[in-house]
């Protein structure tokens, strides 16, 4: 019979590395990438910041390349990848591509 000495603590809270403050967010967007064999990937945009996007796809995200475009709430952005970890990407704004439709 378990006496309640086996259960771990919860972990300490995860230090931000973060230079720019985030913003949760929940709206629908799109990663383009691909070249001539171009590819899009619909995804929900997590949470936003002066620097870079938190997505997730529906799908596991196989293959994503460095630089991708980005577009959501009626703007496109130019994007490099950071990390990919299961079905959400964290990507890095790059500045001066933010261009309207």
């Amino acid at each position: 019979m378990p006496d309640g000495t086996d259960i771990l603590p919860p972990a300490p809270p995860r230090k931000e590395h973060r230079r720019a403050t985030r913003k949760n967010l929940s709206s629908l967007g799109r990663l383009a990438y691909g070249g001539e064999e171009s590819r899009m990937l619909n995804c929900e945009v997590l949470d936003v910041s002066e620097a870079g996007i938190r997505v997730e796809t529906y799908v596991h995200p196989i293959d994503i390349p460095e630089f991708v475009s980005m577009s959501f709430g009626g703007l496109y952005y130019r994007a490099r990848r950071r990390w990919v970890e299961g079905n959400q990407i964290g990507l890095t704004l790059i500045p001066d591509e933010t261009q309207s439709p």
